[in-house]
């Protein structure tokens, strides 16, 4: 009775371990590469030696002598004297599983028709910042703004200087005084030698188009004026341009009269320049003089 169970034993361990040597799946042959120098050929794939037993390769129904083999590859020798064509490689492993593949030998053929596009793969990280490029030229220059018109007037017959821009000037009399008696000082300084601190200029420009209007007692009736516009870069190094003009009083009922205009000189002037205006004649004989001044900058 107790030989029986022993038996049963045995044939459930027969059963139990058939599935293992068969576990491993069928060989696949990937490629094949053919040594001509030596005569080998090396082929990659799986599951040649799932047992770790030699596969047996068969070129062309011949079968080839191993040179080496692992799971995954296998070189074999070919034999001399196979001509180009194709032939059939078959890989037998350990389990007696087999793959195919057809090999050829020779020239290579004509290159194939291009397959077809693949998609567009992902975007790759974004790339460092490039170093900065050259400066590019200097652009032309802008269009000139619009032009100041620089103001000013006093009256050389009152103590007190009255205008928008008082101190625009200088006067020049005989003996150097305001013979009236009036301000000397209306026309910031008797002559242009004097200290002059006419009007500064914030910034660099041309100056042009001297317009002058005088209105005087009826005793300048007749007298005779230069109106002159000096530039200076500084209190005493003062210099006489050649926008200017000249005119006479002539008589009116309420008094005198006179303008004149320059509108042809231009005149350049720097950022940080004053300029001045000076009224030089040749006699004011006890007149009152009362004098606007305009001048554009550019």
């Amino acid at each position: 009775m107790s030989i029986r169970p022993r038996t049963v034993s045995l044939l459930l361990l027969v059963v139990l371990g058939t599935p293992a040597v068969w576990a491993a799946g069928a060989p696949a042959i990937y490629s094949t590469v053919v040594n001509t120098t030596n005569n080998h050929i090396a082929i990659t794939g799986d599951n040649f030696s799932p047992t770790g037993l030699p596969p047996t390769v068969t070129f062309a129904h011949t079968t080839l002598a191993l040179v080496s083999f692992t799971n995954k590859s296998a070189v074999a020798r070919l034999p001399a004297g196979f001509s180009p064509g194709s032939y059939s490689l078959t890989v037998a492993n350990s389990n007696s599983q087999t793959a195919t593949l057809s090999v050829t030998l020779g020239a290579v053929g004509p290159t194939g028709a291009q397959g077809p596009v693949g998609p567009q793969g992902s975007a790759g990280a974004t790339g460092p910042t490039g170093s900065p490029g050259p400066t590019g030229p200097a652009g032309p220059p802008g269009a000139p703004g619009a032009a100041a018109i620089l103001t000013g007037w006093c009256d050389s017959g009152v103590n007190s200087v009255i205008g928008l821009l008082p101190g625009f000037g200088a006067a020049d009399g005989p003996g150097g005084s305001n013979s009236t008696g009036g301000n000397p000082n209306c026309f910031n300084g008797l002559s242009a030698s004097a200290t002059v601190s006419g009007l500064p200029l914030p910034s660099s420009g041309i100056l042009q188009n001297l317009i002058v209007q005088a209105f005087g007692s009826s005793s300048a009736s007749g007298m005779q004026a230069q109106i002159q516009v000096y530039v200076s870069s500084s209190p005493t190094n003062i210099n006489a341009t050649n926008l200017s003009c000249t005119f006479t009083f002539g008589n009116q009922p309420s008094g005198s009269f006179g303008s004149c205009s320059d509108t042809t000189d231009k005149v350049s002037v720097a950022a940080g320049d004053s300029i001045s205006v000076q009224m030089t004649t040749p006699a004011i004989r006890g007149a009152a003089v009362w004098l606007a001044v305009s001048v554009e900058k550019q």
